[in-house]
């Protein structure tokens, strides 16, 4: 098969199964012996799970040949992260704690994914239970950056941003606590969205920190994404309407395609660095937002430290709650990051988690009154390109201010796309929008990447 099929879009693979030029059998093959040629040194899966897979892409191609398909997503190949329950198939959390969990039933998600045709590949790599760093005292090895092989791919979804940006898979489901969809695809390259909280249903997904967890789509682009979200979401009763997407002007209509949407550009605290050619890049991903019609406007953003600071509490003492007894009786089934991150949380008290819990209101209203003046907020992803594995330091997780924790504690969408590169390493801007208006944030990262050359660029893995 050639090649460049793998970096085609769900819209075009869509649009060639549908004219039978291509078909889902032929691309499940092809996407299981690129698979089996490039994961054992990228460590991208923990289970490949073929036999379903081809069993999905029989079904899929029947559907195409009798002109029925179930969608945009029908015979997409995907991965989906391995804390997220399949029925009948192994679920670990890359945890030797759950080393033989096969659970009975799919999460929610897994079922709407399942009713959109889409084939699954297999589940993939993580950081344990969603929280220990790249540790090699785990089931399966870190996961290896496709951009350049022992450098870090982020986390926790470290598998999914790998596999993305090898072309394993054409999208993932992954999770996002405090960054964890954004960070590796900022670090591999690829576009990752942590939508709305509750957007997309967690039931039958491993929790960590409940109030903060979100489950969403990481795929080549920011289309993708929205593909993706569409087929996953859920409209439960409490949450308001979900938004029509904003204004057909967001789209291919004009060269001034984000004319009237306001963006925030984040000024955050003067202690808080990032590096030169992050800077450079957000600089101009600045100046092309502003080309495209957008109204930008400098914001100061005091409070990063905070929020880090009240992400960290409440984190480590919802985690704490649910691993606790675990960490007490079998402790040596962990891999010792893991201790090593969540342990501190047992010393937190209930004072701690209300006075946080108190901190994270205050957070909200600051964010409430800076989304009446603006639509989206402009900041970077990360403060640099990713760095060899061994140089990540346990500690950073701790002290380092985030990017992305804000989005988590207020549960606002962001969405993660590529802005450049840092000697062939890729660089990370993003983007936070109102609740409920995914959409709106994924047309205006749409028309971001159709302005720019970096969904065109790919990793030197063959």
């Amino acid at each position: 098969m050639d090649e460049t099929v793998f970096w085609l879009s769900i819209r075009e693979l869509a649009a060639a199964y549908r004219t039978l030029e291509l078909s889902p059998v032929e691309l499940t093959n092809a996407i299981l012996l690129r698979i089996d040629r490039l994961d054992a040194q990228l460590r991208t899966f923990v289970t490949i799970t073929k036999e379903r897979a081809l069993a999905d892409a029989r079904e899929s191609e029947e559907r195409f040949v009798r002109k029925r398909p179930l969608g945009l997503l029908d015979g997409i190949p995907i991965g989906l992260k391995d804390i997220i329950e399949t029925a009948g198939i192994l679920t670990t959390g890359q945890s030797r704690l759950r080393g033989d969990h096969v659970p009975k039933r799919d999460a929610a998600v897994v079922a709407r994914v399942a009713a959109s045709g889409a084939i699954l590949v297999g589940k993939l790599n993580t950081h344990e239970f969603a929280m220990g760093g790249p540790s090699y005292d785990l089931p399966i090895s870190p996961a290896q950056n496709p951009w350049r092989r022992g450098f870090y791919t982020g986390g926790s979804s470290s598998g999914a941003g790998a596999a993305l940006a090898a072309r394993l898979v054409f999208g993932a489901i992954a999770t996002d606590t405090a960054g964890s969809i954004r960070l590796p695809s900022s670090l591999c390259g690829v576009t990752g969205l942590k939508p709305t909280y509750d957007l997309v249903s967690r039931v039958g997904v491993f929790p960590l920190a409940p109030s903060l967890d979100h489950v969403g789509p990481i795929a080549r682009s920011a289309d993708d994404c929205r593909i993706i979200l569409d087929a996953i979401s859920s409209r439960q009763s409490h949450q308001p309407e979900f938004p029509e997407p904003v204004q057909p002007a967001l789209r291919h209509d004009t060269s001034k395609p984000l004319s009237g949407l306001r963006i925030g550009v984040v000024k955050w605290e003067d202690d808080i660095h990032i590096g030169p050619d992050v800077q450079r890049a957000h600089d101009a991903a600045t100046a092309i937002l502003s080309q495209l019609g957008a109204a930008m406007a400098p914001v100061e953003f005091n409070f990063l430290r905070e929020s880090h600071t009240a992400v960290m509490i409440v984190m480590l003492s919802e985690a704490a709650a649910i691993y606790g007894t675990d960490l007490r009786e079998k402790r040596q089934l962990f891999g010792r990051s893991f201790v090593n991150r969540v342990l501190p949380g047992a010393f937190l008290t209930a004072a701690d988690y209300v006075n946080a819990s108190r901190l994270r209101g205050r957070i909200v209203g600051r964010a409430q009154v800076l989304f009446e003046r603006f639509d989206l907020l402009l900041l970077p992803t990360t403060s640099a390109p990713s760095i060899p594995i061994e140089q990540v330091s346990p500690i950073a997780f701790f002290q380092s201010p985030s990017f992305t924790a804000l989005a988590n504690l207020i549960g606002y969408p962001a969405v993660n796309v590529c802005c450049g590169f840092s000697d062939g390493l890729p660089l990370g801007l993003q983007l936070v929008g109102k609740p409920f208006h995914d959409h709106q944030l994924l047309l205006a990262a749409q028309a971001y990447q159709e302005a720019t050359p970096w969904l065109d660029q790919f990793p030197p893995i063959e």
